[in-house]
């Protein structure tokens, strides 16, 4: 029988990985995709700590997993390369040692790989150990990425799954040839030859871990010459790779952001005059090539200034606005109308001629927004986190409502703050009194930020508190008993924030569901329904079972429990005054009377649920529970005719 191809290697390449190892192989043995779908290969990269001995026996009960021991190669480039030619998945997922995966990554990836049809996968990240990680490309699943609209190039680790006959079919591996960064180019170059660059977005995939012992090379290796190499081989990919023009300069909108300011920070910490001189003016060359008008826009003054000095050839003072950020973080601002310039060393200084442009922020002051609850309250949705603008520092907050059908406006009350930036905004749906509360449709929640009289306005949302839910909230808005609408909070697939307000009798199918329908254990003429009011802040009396026929009705009320349950007892024994329910053909329907609401929806048919026989009287009735084509419940009670029950019974 031929052996089945895996569906995915994974290969991790291992260096004095042992406090780490076990949690990485662990994670991926442990994957619900399950073990006959997978591969793992770790390449012991010549440990000296008992990592190989520990991958040894953990490979010994694992027949996914194989090891491959070699001497020391000096970085993770030729291990990586090892594994990638001794992989036989359909996929490859590169994987670092001090990292792991959650238990249903490889599973959605490679289910999302299949549907898309995707080169290159990116699966959520989530940071560990304090690592930042990256967000920006997260926000939402994207099957088809645009590698030049998106934000997908700001994120060039390796930790990604890629189709192995792709990576054969454009002959890529690892660069031997650089000392650090060699995941850069060829991530990179993955990117630039993908025909389909795929985002899961929804589940976090991989844990990115800081080491304990501050091993991560990233956040190590400040050489000059190392990093000068790097940058060299970027700048060279992609201006030989694509076209000048705006698909250009968002790529490069990326290198000049991060290699540059990397670099920068070599060129402060560079002994050698001589070589830091010969860096800049590698630079200078980059500047003058690549670097324009477009890219400018993109980029912290910090850098502008800095590039301005390495354009300049004025060593000196860069190595000073180098050490004013390295010591004091971003420099203080200064709003001069509905600009905002960065007050860092030789501002307006006309001796040394950077100019003001090179100083100004207005185009890259960010508002920000993490919310730290969100919750429905009566006619309310309440809305606190922490608010700022750039290094504004914190922000006054105003919440707006924008009508996605019309675009009409409605601005809410001002947020009340506190020290710091935090912020609670309270945004009424049935207005204040003096004027009437947004209308039906979908609204988008806007926040205006305001700092040192400088504003920004930011939808909500992407970025929130870990335990904040992104369920839906329900409830319902009332006012004086005159007034009740419908408003469903989500999030969108951007993870903004919208409400939708709506005539709440045309929704509530969606506010009261019923979950189980039932006999009850104690009492088989009566019927238990179990459900959920998807609303908040009901009264105890609004939910109730109407049941009903041609000539008859009764309410049963429902008692309202945790998170909006409910459970409703109808008894067929004593439906109404005191008296068992007569014959007849009844329905059952779930019924919400609140202000000026009042409607109802049928209640669900569950396929188990018999029919029943209990004492009426002197004789018996019955009860067979029946059905409507929608899939309504429905009860046909009659009298049990005694001896024909009595014959039946006997002929069986």
């Amino acid at each position: 029988m031929t052996p089945r191809t895996p569906d995915v290697s994974v290969v991790v390449a291992a260096y004095n990985a042992a406090p780490y190892i076990g949690r990485c192989v662990g994670s991926v043995l442990g994957q619900s995709i399950g073990a006959e779908r997978l591969e793992l290969i770790v390449i012991d990269d010549g440990s000296t700590d008992g990592t190989g001995e520990e991958l040894d026996r953990l490979a010994a009960d694992a027949p996914s997993m194989r090891v491959v021991h070699q001497p020391n190669s000096g970085g993770p480039a030729q291990p990586r390369n090892t594994g990638l030619d001794r992989a036989t998945g359909r996929y490859v997922f590169i994987l670092d040692s001090d990292d792991h995966l959650n238990p249903e990554a490889l599973k959605r990836m490679v289910a999302m790989a299949d549907q898309c049809g995707s080169d290159v996968l990116l699966g959520k990240m989530e940071a560990g150990g304090g690592r930042p990680v990256p967000r920006a490309m997260f926000g939402y699943n994207q099957p088809n990425a645009d590698l030049y609209t998106s934000h997908v190039y700001w994120t060039l680790n390796p930790m990604k799954m890629y189709r192995r006959e792709f990576l054969e079919r454009i002959g890529l591996r690892f660069r031997l040839d650089l000392p650090y960064g060699e995941d850069l180019p060829f991530v990179a170059t993955a990117y630039l030859n993908a025909s389909i660059i795929s985002v899961l977005a929804d589940y976090p995939c991989v844990h990115w871990v800081n080491r304990d012992d501050g091993n991560n090379i990233t956040l190590r290796d400040f050489r000059l010459d190392t990093n000068m190499a790097l940058a060299r081989v970027m700048f060279a990919l992609v201006g030989e790779s694509v076209e000048p023009g705006p698909k250009r300069d968002h790529l490069f909108k990326r290198h000049f952001a991060y290699e540059i300011d990397r670099l920068l920070t070599c060129l402060m910490l560079e002994p050698d005059r001589d070589a830091r001189a010969a860096a800049m003016r590698e630079i200078a060359v980059w500047i003058g090539t690549y670097y324009n008008e477009t890219i400018d826009r993109a980029m912290q003054p910090y850098t502008k200034i800095c590039l301005d000095l390495i354009a300049r050839s004025m060593p000196d003072e860069l190595v000073e606005v180098i050490r004013f950020q390295h010591d004091n973080g971003d420099a203080m601002a200064s709003v001069e109308g509905d600009r905002v310039f960065a007050l860092y060393p030789f501002f307006r200084d006309a001796e040394k001629g950077v100019p003001d442009a090179a100083y100004e922020a207005t185009t890259v002051l960010r508002p920000a927004c993490r919310l730290a609850s969100l919750e429905l309250d009566g006619p309310s949705l309440v809305l606190c986190g922490v608010a700022s603008i750039g290094w504004l520092g914190p922000a006054e907050v105003m919440p707006i409502l924008r009508q996605r059908e019309t675009a009409e406006e409605v601005v809410c009350e001002p947020a009340t703050s506190s020290e710091g930036g935090a912020f609670c905004a309270r945004i009424d749906f049935l207005g204040d009194g003096t004027q009437p509360g947004p209308g039906l449709g979908h609204w988008d929640v806007w926040l205006r930020l305001r700092a040192e009289g400088f504003e920004r306005e930011m939808r909500p949302g992407s970025e929130r508190a870990d335990d904040l839910s992104t369920e839906p909230k329900r409830g319902i808005a009332i006012q004086d008993a005159t007034h009740a609408v419908l408003l469903d909070v989500h999030f969108t697939p951007f993870n903004n924030i919208t409400v939708r307000v709506s005539d709440a009798t045309h929704h509530l199918a969606e506010v009261l569901t019923t979950h189980s329908v039932a006999w009850s254990d104690s009492d088989r003429a009566t019927l238990m329904i179990r459900g959920r009011a998807c609303v908040s802040g009901l009264p105890e009396d609004a939910v109730s079972v109407s049941v009903s026929s041609e000539h008859a009705s009764y309410r049963v009320p429902a008692v309202l429990g945790a998170e909006g349950s409910y459970v409703a007892q109808v008894s067929l024994r004593h439906a109404a005054d005191g008296h068992s329910i007569p014959d007849g053909k009844w329905s059952l329907d779930m019924r919400l009377d609140v202000a000026d609401l009042h409607g109802s929806t049928p209640v669900r048919w569950f396929e188990d649920l018999p029919s029943v026989r209990w004492r009426r009287g002197l004789g018996l009735a019955r009860a067979k529970v029946t059905h409507t084509e929608k899939g309504s419940l429905r009860l046909a009670v009659t009298r049990v005719k005694l001896l024909g029950a009595l014959t039946r019974r006997l002929k069986r």
